[in-house]
Parts: C-alpha cells; sequence; structure tokens
C-alpha cells in the first residue's frame, strides 16, 4: 500500500494535499480525469478492502453458526436436566404418597387387630364363664383349644 493511504484504506490524499475519503476525493468525472491512476487504485484497494472484509464476515458467520449450534445443545442438555430433575420430583412425590398410603392401611389395620383382639378378649371370658357356671364341655373344649391346651 502506499504512503497516501490510511490504515483503514477508507482515505486518500489528492492532488492538492487534502486527505478526503474515496467517495468525496473522487466524486465528479473531473477529479477522476485530473488523477486516472489515482481513481484506478482507489478503486482498486476498495475492491481488495471489500473482498477481505467479505472473507471476515464469512467466518463470522461460520462463527455465530458455531456457537447458535453449541447453544442450542447446551439448551436442549438443560432441558434434558430439568426434565430429568422434574421426574424426579415426581417419582419421589409418588414415593412419599405411597408411604404415607402404606402407614395410614397399617394404622387402619393395627386399629382393626386391636379391635379384634378385644373381641376376642371378651369372647374367651364368655367361653370361661360358660365353662364354669354351666358346665359346658363344648365351652371348655373351645376355651382349652383357643388357650393352646389339651382339654
Amino acid at each position: 500500500m502506499s504512503d497516501d493511504l490510511t490504515i483503514d484504506d477508507l482515505t486518500v490524499v489528492g492532488i492538492d494535499g487534502i486527505r478526503r475519503t474515496f467517495d468525496e476525493h473522487y466524486d465528479t468525472m473531473m477529479c477522476v480525469e485530473q488523477d486516472p491512476t489515482g481513481a484506478h487504485h482507489a478503486i482498486h484497494n476498495q475492491h481488495a478492502r471489500i473482498e477481505e472484509l467479505e472473507k471476515q464476515n464469512a467466518s463470522l458467520e461460520a462463527a455465530i453458526k458455531r456457537q447458535a449450534s453449541a447453544a442450542r445443545t447446551l439448551r436442549s442438555c438443560a432441558l434434558a436436566e430439568v426434565q430429568h430433575l422434574s421426574e424426579m420430583d415426581r417419582s419421589e412425590y409418588f414415593a412419599a404418597h405411597t408411604l404415607d398410603s402404606e402407614r395410614d392401611a397399617n394404622a387402619i389395620l393395627t386399629d382393626r387387630i386391636e379391635e379384634l383382639e378385644a373381641k376376642l378378649a371378651k369372647a374367651v371370658e364368655a367361653l370361661a364363664w360358660c365353662s364354669i357356671y354351666e358346665n359346658s364341655e363344648r365351652a371348655t373344649a373351645t376355651l382349652a383349644d383357643l388357650k393352646g391346651e389339651q382339654p
């Protein structure tokens, strides 16, 4: 590149010594006629800069696509983890609910067993009275059988 161009290739020093942008420097046909070589170089430099920027744009677009793909992958992983945690919460809820239901059922069964044991104790007492006061052989045999004794 020549010394009259800036680092970003967007300005040029004209024949009058004034630094201007390309579109300002070569804005009339008279300017191009007075400096055809400079106009050619300016067009060539702008074309090279455009090609360079297009390459950078293509690489940036590819990087953006990779980042978007990575973001989609991370999102799907996060959603899968949230779904898994949600399912674990549900399974823990169902386990706790099942355990509570089992405890309730055990409490009902325990109450029923206590009730039946109380009725059995009254029946045994009634059989004992029958065997003592009525001399009932059947009551005596049933009472012995309940106690696990031989009549």
